[in-house]
């Protein structure tokens, strides 16, 4: 529905697009890191995502966007017609296309320093967590700044952009913006949700106010303060509803140790290597398993079933089930410690803020070998976490790509030849890294003493 009623404001359908294959995927991705077309093409599938879930009884209390993203919690929460939020980010889109290009570098520092490098041009155009900033401007310049801060052993990251958004480099864009914003009908939220520009609540007479929306282009996404003011009321469920698994880690990176709340992706990261499909359902698992009500009708309406005689036998009629945890999630002035598990009879807890899932560990574990204690003391600092059990999946700790190519870089120093970047999704604990640091080093120490043995002449 969406690609239909966007298809005279792009001249294209965006499904060719986002489902190319073959020769012309090449193409397609070129074409989708313009932002003319970066712009509609995620709220579009934020926008279908967010109403898929909402079929499958999975209804948002609040809503969080990053950027673009609020528009369409904007959208869903009434705000906006979805005719007029597409129509508006289509110009916004074009818009900024025409506006000078810039670059957008994230960079490990608290705001308080960023703000150091504000000048020339830069601008901070968001904060994501104490350590976690990304600054805006123009090309030559940020690649001047890229090269300072890399010489202070501050670690960067070029993201793949084509303007430099939120920052002043968007000036040219404001007023026509605000001028299309004006002749839309704006309404008051039915559904709560965070304000980028403040890092709190939207009130009803920002959301309906044109010039909000203009500065928005503008400002810095205070992100960060957005999960803080989430994550004061105790416990809450996020789940990301968008493509990759972006927000996801820089949430689980601001959740204090032992906590009750759940932080879940809906689609798969790329690197992961496997479909969509699988993880949406792992996701659909997760949030049934931490007591939200399904609507199954709704998840299999439109698949086709077919019956399947199978062979009869008698049933034991012995009852094995553990009864998924109910959670009361956002519920108003609950505390972590009035979060209450209600498992069937006498089995089992099943604590969601176990060591075991947030990777702190009181229980011994066995003994680390030398590879795990190097690994584990590289991580522990990275993450903050002390002690961070080898078995904790650090995909699930809020690990990025910055944070992972800080780490690897020490480890590459650690062990002194080349760790890819891939090793971290194949093996995400400690126990399987070092497995696959130790393997890798002796077959390079093989390799090394065949070498030298061929080179005396003891082997023909």
């Amino acid at each position: 529905h969406c690609v239909r009623l966007l298809e005279p404001e792009l001249g294209l359908d965006l499904h060719q697009i986002l489902f190319a294959t073959g020769s012309a995927r090449e193409e397609a991705s070129v074409q989708l890191s313009e932002t003319w077309l970066t712009q509609p093409a995620l709220f579009v599938i934020e926008y279908a995502l967010a109403r898929l879930w909402q079929s499958w009884g999975i209804v948002p209390q609040a809503m969080l966007g990053h950027s673009v993203g609020e528009y369409v919690a904007a959208c869903l929460a009434g705000v906006f017609s979805l005719e007029d939020a597409l129509s508006i980010i289509a110009m916004r889109g074009r818009l900024i296309q025409h506006c000078q290009r810039g670059s957008m570098l994230a960079a490990t520092l608290s705001e308080e320093e960023g703000r150091f490098w504000l000048k020339d041009g830069i601008s901070l155009a968001a904060v994501n967590g104490p350590r976690a900033i990304v600054l805006a401007g123009p090309n030559d310049v940020l690649a001047e700044v890229a090269e300072k801060l890399r010489a202070q052993g501050v670690s960067t990251r070029l993201l793949h952009t084509s303007h430099a958004f939120h920052s002043t480099m968007m000036i040219p864009a404001l007023a026509p913006f605000a001028d299309r914003i004006r002749t839309v009908q704006l309404s008051a939220p039915r559904i709560p949700f965070l304000s980028n520009l403040t890092g709190t609540w939207i009130t009803a007479t920002e959301a309906t106010d044109p010039a909000y929306w203009m500065h928005h282009i503008q400002g810095t996404v205070r992100f960060a303060d957005n999960l803080q003011t989430v994550l004061r009321d105790s416990p809450r469920l996020l789940l990301e509803v968008g493509p990759g698994t972006a927000l996801s880690t820089l949430a689980r990176r601001l959740l204090p140790p032992n906590t009750a709340h759940l932080v879940i992706s809906s689609l798969a990261h790329p690197r992961e290597g496997r479909s969509d499909l699988l993880a949406l359902l792992s996701a659909l698992g997760c949030l049934w398993t931490s007591g939200q009500e399904v609507k199954w009708e709704g998840m299999t309406n439109m698949a086709s079933r077919q019956r399947i005689p199978l062979p009869t036998y008698a049933f034991a009629r012995q009852r094995y089930w553990v009864a998924p945890p109910h959670l009361e999630y956002g519920k108003p002035g609950a505390s972590q410690h009035e979060v209450t598990l209600q498992p069937a009879s006498n089995l089992a807890h099943l604590d969601l803020a176990s060591p075991e899932i947030n990777g702190t560990s009181d229980n011994p574990e066995p003994p680390m070998s030398e590879y795990e204690e190097l690994i584990a003391e590289i991580w522990q600092d990275a993450l903050g976490i002390f002690p961070l059990s080898n078995h904790a999946n650090l995909l699930e700790l809020g690990v990025d790509s910055l944070l992972m190519t800080q780490v690897l870089n020490r480890l590459r120093e650690t062990f002194a030849f080349d760790i890819p970047i891939l090793w971290i999704f194949e093996a995400p604990t400690i126990a399987l890294f070092a497995r696959r640091v130790e393997d890798e080093l002796t077959r390079l120490l093989a390799h090394e003493v065949q070498e030298s043995e061929l080179k005396s002449g003891n082997v023909l």
